[in-house]
């Protein structure tokens, strides 16, 4: 396992793919990518995949096809037939806000978790670009805000929305707190065009309970998860808000390895990493690598009028060095009350408060694979920031798209046709009950119809039974009676991974999203099938796709 760097100064614009050899050079392949282009202009399509033989390898069994890297939720199609691209015009004004917010980064550090902080408050509800200041919960959101004023006046016009800019500041902001030697890992902005909340003809009232407007810092009041939550707590509002399960909250929590708490703000105090400007592995340190006796700490913030005491979780790690954690972050190791109903265990001892969390085995997994936890916060973030919006259907690697509120005439766009929906055709026995999200009976929905070559499949479950399920692939014709899957060990099975995820699974969900690979899938059409309770060949539900020839 390992990286390595390529030139491309020898490369003329053409297209490309990569290989890697056989054990010493030999020519039969081990392993190759999807096409590349090199070009003057990388706004120009994608390049069609190359088809490759790779002789002389073992076919993979279903026990050795990895899991993925994380399970978004996918965003619902709301019937829309077009997909919408953006001109080069809309990338090189991403590019030069992005310019603009790493000048400031580089200036002041500290930026780093303000920036990330702005981009979660504002899509709680929706990301709408307007944060309620009159919130305590948002103290201190203004700082960010006006950091950012200059940015978001410089491209209001150029087609990127207050909001677009909010969230670019926290791609930026991660992508720089990144670790060099994972430097790879990117995140661009693929969406942009977000509405404002200014656009609304009522804003609502405000957290007074006072009519308002909308602005930058004005706007209706949305419920906030506060760091004194519990792991119940913390659990239902990711779920009901977002639509996130554990493996995704959890991802998304680790953006506390970065950034500091502020008494004057919130009422807290401390770092909870000591490396607060790196999105390293040091979050998952202290929680459970090497943590601290955490103990509970009492915050008198009397001497600053309008914030609260608090109460929070300090652990000292030498004479001169602390970390310090929300009740929400001890909530994914301990499973804690709010605290306003009152702590009764302790981190650790006799009177230590059970283990036993559905985040646990996903902290336990991000300690041991930093690289991993990486890829999964990016996937939850991007959820995170389109929050409120709805795609029409996938964005084309490399390509930007809109979301269309932005100002018209700000850029030249093109529309692709998005395939509409292809329902699991059942066969005559009747044996695929027709069911719809939220009914009661089981449910398996992919995001897409087709799949082009190196794309991931996300699938979402709904009213799933049992623990030992997984969901998995098969080529269409296969599977002809969900009563009677094929069996687990079967050569048809082309791709699976449980529901929880990974492969060995703490928890099992009722409702929840995967990722699935199409590396191994030839163009044609297939079958998704759930399996039963305990992994049994008695299906739960099933959907149907394409791969390929899209």
């Amino acid at each position: 396992t390992g990286q390595v760097e390529l030139s491309t100064e020898s490369l003329s614009s053409d297209q490309y793919t990569v290989v890697v050899s056989g054990d010493r050079a030999a020519l039969s392949a081990q392993a190759f990518t999807s096409a590349f282009r090199v070009t003057t202009l990388c706004d120009s399509p994608s390049p069609s995949p190359i088809q490759i033989a790779m002789t002389d390898l073992p076919t993979p069994n279903p026990s050795s096809i990895p899991s993925p890297t994380s399970p978004p939720v996918p965003t619902p199609n709301q019937g829309a037939t077009t997909v919408t691209l953006v001109s080069s015009d809309a990338l090189n004004a991403i590019q030069e806000a992005r310019g603009m917010i790493l000048n400031m980064i580089r200036n002041d550090n500290n930026l780093i978790g303000k920036f990330m902080r702005l981009a979660f408050h504002d899509c709680v509800g929706g990301c709408d670009g307007c944060v309620d200041m009159t919130n305590p919960a948002h103290s201190g959101l203004h700082i960010p805000i006006q950091a950012l004023g200059p940015v978001v006046d410089a491209f209001s016009q150029r087609g990127l929305t207050r909001t677009d800019i909010w969230m670019l500041s926290a791609l930026t902001a991660i992508e720089f707190a990144t670790p060099p030697e994972q430097a790879d890992i990117t995140f661009p902005l693929q969406w942009i065009g977000r509405k404002t909340c200014d656009m609304l003809d009522d804003c609502g009232n405000d957290f007074l309970g006072k009519p308002t407007l909308c602005t930058e810092m004005l706007g209706p009041d949305v419920a906030m998860c506060h760091g004194t939550a519990g792991t119940r707590t913390m659990h239902d509002f990711f779920q009901n808000e977002f639509g996130f399960n554990a493996q995704q909250i959890t991802a998304l929590m680790g953006a506390h390895s970065v950034g500091s708490m502020h008494r004057e703000f919130s009422g807290f105090s401390g770092d909870w990493d000591l490396t607060r400007t790196s999105l390293d592995g040091g979050y998952w340190i202290e929680l459970i690598g090497n943590p601290p006796d955490f103990f509970l700490q009492d915050v008198n913030n009397e001497d600053i009028p309008g914030v609260p005491n608090q109460r929070q979780w300090l652990g000292i790690l030498n004479p001169t060095s602390t970390v310090t954690m929300l009740n929400t972050d001890i909530a994914l190791v301990r499973n804690v009350d709010d605290m306003e109903n009152g702590i009764t265990c302790s981190f650790s001892g006799p009177n230590s408060c059970s283990h036993d969390t559905p985040f646990m085995p996903h902290v336990r997994r991000f300690l041991a694979d930093s690289r991993a936890f990486l890829f999964e916060f990016r996937d939850v973030f991007n959820l995170l920031i389109d929050h409120g919006h709805s795609k029409p259907g996938g964005c084309p690697f490399g390509q930007v798209c809109t979301f269309g509120f932005e100002p018209e005439g700000s850029f030249t766009t093109e529309s692709l046709p998005v395939a509409p929906p292809t329902p699991f055709p059942p066969p005559s026995s009747g044996t695929f009950p027709v069911t719809t999200p939220g009914d009661g009976q089981a449910t398996l929905a992919v995001d897409k119809s087709c799949y082009s070559p190196g794309e991931t499949i996300v699938a979402s479950f709904e009213d799933i039974s049992g623990t030992g399920v997984w969901i998995g692939i098969f080529p269409a014709g296969i599977v002809s009676d969900l009563q009677e899957l094929p069996p687990f060990e079967s050569d048809e099975l082309k791709e699976w991974i449980f529901t929880c995820g990974f492969p060995n699974c703490h928890t099992w969900l009722s409702v929840g999203g995967v990722q699935l690979s199409t590396e191994r899938l030839t163009p044609g059409d297939y079958t998704a099938v759930i399996s039963g309770d305990g992994g049994s060949t008695v299906g739960q539900a099933a959907t149907s796709f394409r791969f390929g020839s899209c």
